[in-house]
């Protein structure tokens, strides 16, 4: 049940808020002449969805299993790190696949 609810945050997170967010960084960075690279720069928005999936994983774990703070902390900080550097090598695993001449 925990990983189902952490995945549909995670699928909230990724499809609904995440391009609401650019969308409305980026024209209020238009409108102050700062360039929008700055907003959709893949490294900004990993870092701040990290930071978002471990808050989550670390209220989650304290709430469902009551696990002590610094536990929670570690053990959100590992999950929402390896969660992104999963991705990141599916997504090259994609690439060298969709690339590749069999």
């Amino acid at each position: 049940m925990v990983a189902t609810h952490f995945w549909s945050f995670n699928l909230l997170l990724l499809g609904v808020i995440l391009p609401v967010a650019t969308v409305l960084l980026v024209r209020s960075f238009k409108a102050l002449h700062i360039p929008a690279s700055y907003v959709t720069n893949d490294a900004v928005a990993s870092s701040v969805l990290q930071v978002c999936f471990g808050v989550y994983l670390f209220m989650m774990l304290r709430r469902c299993y009551g696990i002590s703070k610094w536990y929670g902390a570690l053990t959100a900080s590992v999950i929402a790190w390896s969660f992104f550097h999963i991705v990141w090598l599916y997504r090259f695993f994609l690439f060298e696949a969709t690339l590749s001449v069999v």
